[in-house]
């Protein structure tokens, strides 16, 4: 629960950006803030868009939240909780981007 709280962040920037320089009309709300490569990337094929939006600053923070908080609770080692925790993130990417390369 509280490994997503580096989300808000995410969020407050983006309030920030769009109330103080931002422009509303170039608003993408899938990348609202730079702190993924997709963002810089505009033109790039939508698999790879796809990709690189879960190399974000922040889903990485996140992903490390969720391995220490995994091991705390499982008892278990960090390289344990680690395997676990990125294995399904690897398996999510691995799904999206196939499915965003087989639909666009």
């Amino acid at each position: 629960m509280y490994c997503s709280l580096p989300r808000l962040l995410a969020s407050l920037i983006t309030v920030v950006m769009l109330c103080f320089g931002g422009s509303p009309e170039s608003f993408n709300l899938k990348e609202p803030v730079g702190t993924n490569l997709a963002y810089y990337l505009p033109d790039a094929s939508p698999w790879l868009k796809s990709l690189l939006s879960f190399g974000d600053v922040i889903g990485i923070w996140v992903l490390v939240l969720l391995v220490i908080g995994g091991a705390i609770v499982a008892k278990k080692s960090i390289g344990q909780a680690a395997a676990v925790v990125v294995g399904w993130w690897l398996l999510i990417v691995l799904v999206s981007v196939a499915a965003t390369a087989a639909f666009s």
